[in-house]
């Protein structure tokens, strides 16, 4: 037996026309201006008298004090380094400069160069003189403390 298909048609969709859309902006009524309210009115209270206020403990400083103006210090036993023979022979000269920590006794716990000399003799002899001596303990508001201080030494030849 023999089927016969019929070929489908095409659906056609029913044409819509294009609809405009208009936005209408509300008409409102004009308003009056409506003023602010009026600041509340503040009631007068007594004064409160407040405890005097005390003044902060001082903060002391956590590591050492540079010395200056405020803080002293004396190393009644400050004897000089010697003028390495070695460095005389060679014609050294130059200035060192340490840098010098003292703890709240007065000994001194760190010694480093801070400006070289340029000659490694003169320097470790200013260290080896540094360590030596013996300093009365740095003081801030009359107590002792701990301060770094840098201390120059000046190797000059006579006769240079």
């Amino acid at each position: 037996r023999e089927v016969k298909l019929e070929k489908p048609r095409p659906v056609e969709k029913p044409r819509s026309e294009p609809q405009q859309l208009v936005v209408e902006t509300p008409v409102m009524a004009p308003s009056e201006p409506v003023a602010p309210p009026p600041p509340p009115k503040l009631k007068q209270l007594p004064p409160i008298e407040a405890p005097p206020a005390t003044p902060p403990a001082p903060v002391k400083p956590a590591g050492p004090v540079p010395l200056s103006n405020a803080l002293s210090v004396s190393c009644p036993e400050r004897t000089p380094p010697n003028y390495p023979a070695a460095a005389k022979r060679m014609g050294e000269q130059g200035r060192v400069v340490l840098r010098v920590e003292l703890d709240e006794g007065g000994r001194i716990t760190a010694a480093r160069v801070a400006t070289s000399s340029g000659s490694a003799r003169l320097d470790d002899a200013s260290l080896a003189a540094v360590r030596q001596w013996h300093c009365n303990p740095a003081r801030r508001d009359g107590e002792p403390v701990r301060a770094v201080a840098l201390q120059p030494f000046d190797f000059i030849l006579e006769g240079r």
